[in-house]
């Protein structure tokens, strides 16, 4: 079994166990293991990120035609985004604090929650599969009213979780329905704005 790891840095390598690591240049880590009982989760193999859409998904969009498929403004940033980030490009060379303190303290102080109970990520999709690595997996069922946004279906599977779906256009028609459907000790994810 071989693994190509891509390392940010100088991080110091080790040899161990059944394993050899080779350097390749200082941000590659070559590595080939031959133990067998290293493997990968086996709900990968089955796993598809959502279609999100966007300049990276769609060909080619017509001139006339405003995408929104990606949930990001066709118009661009807004000035005060890009003044604000042109004040601060000397932070550019400075690595994120991957904990967002100062951002979970902005936002605390704003809406009145304890820092400790938020969370802060690269947009919902890391959250969302954040989330479900914590907690879900084979035993947790799983309800989905569908449509909705891909990525709870595609988080939940490589968690392990088998969701179940409520198909519904308008959750508030079908509340009653929807909550005799609820799984006890269970998950339930409703996406408000629900997207698509």
């Amino acid at each position: 079994m071989e693994f190509l790891i891509t390392m940010l840095g100088n991080d110091a390598c080790q040899a161990g166990g059944n394993s050899l690591y080779r350097v390749i240049d200082q941000n590659i880590l070559y590595c080939h293991h031959t133990s067998k009982s290293m493997r990968p989760n086996p709900n990968v193999s089955g796993h598809s990120p959502a279609a999100h859409g966007g300049p990276f998904s769609v060909p080619k969009v017509p001139d006339d035609t405003l995408d929104f498929s990606s949930n990001i403004n066709p118009l661009g940033a807004p000035p005060g985004i890009l003044r604000t980030m042109r004040e601060n490009a000397d932070l550019l060379s400075i690595y994120p604090d991957s904990e967002s303190r100062s951002l979970r303290e902005e936002i605390g102080s704003y809406t009145g929650v304890q820092s400790s109970q938020i969370v802060v990520g690269n947009g919902a999709t890391e959250i969302i599969y954040n989330f479900c690595r914590v907690f879900l997996s084979s035993m947790t069922p799983v309800l989905i009213p569908a449509p909705t946004f891909g990525e709870y279906e595609a988080a939940s599977k490589l968690a392990g979780a088998r969701p179940s779906f409520f198909e519904t256009m308008d959750l508030g028609d079908d509340l009653r329905e929807f909550l005799l459907a609820v799984p006890r000790h269970g998950c339930v994810f409703v996406c408000n704005p629900n997207n698509p």
